[in-house]
């Protein structure tokens, strides 16, 4: 998804330079065959905004403030750390078929993040493990870094993540997908492996 809000953001950029540059070029009569002079716009839309008055000011105003909102939300979205937005505070789960899943299941998403981290500290190797739970009930994601002592088996580490996302599962009934873990040997200065 990354990749593809990457492309679309290019795509939507260089189009709007582009009909920006356009314009530029058309105003200070560098287009052939436009008269710098002649409106942009069709004739009918300008006689109706000019019918229009002052409702049409009005308009143009809710319509730019509604992008602007818009715009924020995007970039606020964009610029959040992980692209994804964590897990609601309260998750219910829906209940199951039959007498004995009746009534619904509130889960304190944080609470479940900072258990999976208790987890995957009880590893003897691992120094600190920091973890969000993101998406929706779903489709969970989980992203962890773990930071574990120099000359550690990343092996041993991988499969106690395992079990853990696997305990996860079994206790919340939330299948995170995908997982996406970065483990730093040797703690915070040491190198990456992603």
């Amino acid at each position: 998804m990354d990749r593809f809000n990457r492309v679309l953001w290019a795509v939507v950029g260089l189009l709007l330079t582009a009909t920006g540059a356009l314009g530029v070029a058309a105003g200070r009569g560098h287009l052939n065959g436009v008269d710098p002079r002649s409106p942009l716009l069709p004739r009918w839309f300008l006689d109706r905004w000019h019918a229009w008055g002052s409702w049409a000011w009005a308009g143009l105003a809710v319509a730019g403030l509604i992008l602007a909102w818009l715009g924020w939300r995007l970039l606020r979205a964009e610029l959040r750390p992980g692209g994804r937005r964590s897990l609601p505070t309260d998750l219910v789960l829906e209940p199951g078929d039959g007498p004995e899943t009746a009534g619904e299941t509130r889960l304190n998403s944080p609470a479940l993040a900072h258990a999976t981290e208790n987890a995957l500290e009880r590893h003897a190797a691992v120094e600190r493990a920091l973890v969000r739970l993101l998406g929706d009930a779903e489709h969970p994601e989980l992203r962890a870094r773990i930071d574990t002592a120099g000359g550690t088996d990343l092996r041993a580490v991988g499969e106690h993540l395992g079990r853990t996302v696997q305990q996860l599962t079994v206790t919340s009934g939330l299948r995170p997908d995908p997982v996406d873990v970065t483990v730093r040997p040797g703690g915070p200065a040491g190198p990456r492996v992603r």
